[in-house]
């Protein structure tokens, strides 16, 4: 195809009247060519300035036309779909190219029922109309249902190469969107929505840095290219977690939010961003939170940004917010093959906490990892935390977690799910050495084990040794190590938990005290942080000031926390408070569910709250 001139936007300046009806065509050209894209606004700017009588209405229509285009592109897509509307009555029936571009218009602003209305009045011929029907899937969001649309047209149409390419990006199936974005280069050249892809692409298939570059190019010499900043948030993220990176991806993804008119995929990046950087920036756990909430609700048709909500909340320790999310998302379509394990490891956790039984729908959860073609490893681990709720199967599971620790001995989860089996069958010792021998089990091209729940499964491990002191030691090692490591904010809690829990039972308080504290200043936004210090600073018979500073710290972060409620209540029954004492339990009461907790709330109220 020979290549279109370069847009002078000077010549609206220096042109004739008699010309500048070309000059107009020429912004519509580069308009459908999606090239030039920030000439194309100069020119048609120029141009629209003009007193209207030195243009024809299909003139200024072309013109108006071009410069909504650039809307679209620029993330203004409620002005870009404004200009074309005004524009769509001065568009003759046979300027078909013009009414053709008010169409993908509509389209590329993912104004879907637009796009469906123009595309009955314009009489589009199959296959084509077929097409822009699957587009019109996409430009809603619903990538599963436009490739299946996809899937019944022509293969071998350009347009068909086009959208196939940039829907199988968006579900992060890069590898197959490769072929389909070359080919649509070579059909539709000079797209930079397609050189855009194809280096996003490079980032998981490839090399980041490569892509980076590339993504920093089109970037700078295209603004207005569409997920051109997403791509390149997502290629400083691939780069690894320094904090240079980071905040290069912050600023180009939060660029994306500002710019695209479906921005959810930028704010789960976002989610990312903050997510790395939680238990160094204090607000960090609530802006990764509020990202991923974000893009849930911007991405409703893509059930992975709600998959990546519920994992957060699952590491947050929100469990019961992320097992209803999960819920939801299992009778979906389209869901990762994690989703289903993932509800059935929090749903066993859950009734383990709670003594109650395990759910019904467990080997349905897990059959449905199996048909959607979960990793095999992943199933063996969730099967052996399956046998290991019911107290069945355990000699298989132990088979199963040998052979998979003989091939990747570098699998922590496995390896602990391995010794609590040992536990479970009363061979403590087994246990002990295998999770000992996990210490020298680096990955290969690392030099380091990441220790920490090692540690913490060694403490469990010496619990049911009555090694209570040694327990909490590991404990407390695994804690600090947990911390370097970046793990889930529920492993830290859980940590900690378990490492006061003996630490005050044995009068050990200064080091109880030092642990919370650490853990406040990791996660200064999270109330069971705050919890967990007031129950030390309680227990310890530190300042009732310091302990009713710390839980009242914890309600006002999580006003619903049963166990918080439970502990202000002891805390101001010790202060001489009754009142408060009295009020607080009731509203425990209210919320708690379990009858053999409610039961103590009440014989503390009884002993302690009594008229």
């Amino acid at each position: 195809m020979t290549s279109a001139p370069r847009c002078r936007p000077s010549r609206a300046r220096t042109a004739g009247l008699a010309h500048l009806g070309l000059a107009a065509d020429e912004a519509l050209l580069h308009a459908l060519l999606r090239r030039e894209l920030s000439g194309v606004a100069d020119l048609a700017d120029q141009l629209l300035a003009l007193d209207p009588a030195a243009l024809g209405p299909r003139d200024l229509a072309h013109a108006a036309l071009a410069r909504a285009l650039v809307h679209v592109h620029a993330g203004e897509p409620a002005a870009g779909l404004g200009r074309a509307a005004a524009a769509w009555p001065a568009l003759a029936a046979w300027d078909a190219h013009a009414r053709r571009l008010a169409l993908e218009l509509s389209l590329e602003a993912g104004d879907a029922e637009r796009a469906r209305e123009l595309l009955a009045q314009l009489g589009v011929p199959e296959p084509e109309a077929s097409i822009v029907r699957a587009w019109s899937l996409l430009a809603e969001g619903d990538v599963m249902a436009s490739l299946v649309a996809l899937s019944a047209c022509p293969q071998d149409h350009p347009r068909v190469a086009y959208l196939q390419g940039l829907a199988l990006v968006e579900q992060r199936r890069f590898a197959e969107a490769e072929p389909w974005l070359e080919r649509a280069d070579r059909l539709l050249p000079g797209r930079v929505e397609v050189e855009v892809a194809r280096a996003r692409v490079v980032v998981h298939t490839g090399d980041a840095a490569t892509a980076v570059r590339k993504l920093e190019g089109i970037a700078a010499a295209e603004h207005y290219a569409p997920r051109a900043y997403t791509g390149l948030g997502e290629a400083y993220l691939a780069l690894g977690a320094d904090s240079k990176d980071l905040r290069q991806a912050q600023r180009a993804l939060t660029r994306a939010v500002e710019k695209e008119p479906r921005p959810a995929e930028a704010m789960l990046l976002l989610g990312d961003v903050w997510q790395r950087r939680r238990l160094k920036v204090p607000e960090a756990e609530r802006n990764a939170l509020a990202w991923y909430e974000q893009a849930a609700a911007a991405g409703l048709r893509l059930p992975r940004y709600r998959e990546a909500l519920a994992r957060y909340l699952v590491d947050l320790g929100e469990g019961a917010r992320a097992e209803a999310m999960l819920r939801d998302l299992s009778k979906e379509p389209g869901i990762d093959p994690g989703t289903p394990l993932a509800l059935l490891g929090l749903a066993l956790a859950r009734a383990d906490a709670q003594g109650a039984a395990i759910p019904a729908e467990a080997d349905d959860w897990l059959a449905a990892a199996v048909a959607l073609g979960a990793d095999a490893d992943a199933l063996t681990r969730a099967r052996a935390r399956l046998n290991l709720a019911r107290g069945t199967g355990l000699g298989r599971s132990a088979g199963d977690l040998d052979k998979l620790l003989r091939k990747r001995p570098w699998d922590i989860e496995a390896r602990i799910l391995a010794a609590r089996v040992l536990v479970a069958q009363r061979d403590l010792e087994a246990a002990e050495t295998l999770v000992r021998q996990g210490f020298y089990a680096a990955e290969p091209g690392r030099d380091e084990v990441a220790t920490g729940r090692l540690f913490i499964a060694w403490g469990e491990i010496a619990m049911k040794q009555r090694k209570r002191k040694q327990a909490a030691l590991h404990a407390r090692a695994g804690f600090h190590r947990l911390i370097g490591e970046q793990r889930p904010t529920v492993e830290l809690l859980a940590a900690v938990e378990f490492a006061t829990d003996i630490f005050l039972r044995t009068d050990q308080h200064k080091l109880a005290l030092g642990m919370t504290r650490e853990l406040t200043e990791a996660l200064p936004f999270h109330g069971d942080a705050w919890r967990l210090h007031a129950r030390a600073l309680f227990d310890a018979g530190e300042s009732p000031k310091a302990a009713t500073r710390a839980i009242s710290k914890a309600l006002e972060l999580d006003p619903d926390n049963v166990r918080a409620l439970e502990l202000r209540a002891h805390v101001a029954a010790r202060a001489g408070d009754r009142k408060t004492a009295r009020e607080v339990l009731a509203r425990a009461l209210e919320l708690e569910t379990r009858e053999p907790d409610r039961q103590r709330m009440r014989e503390f109220h009884r002993r302690h709250l009594g008229e």
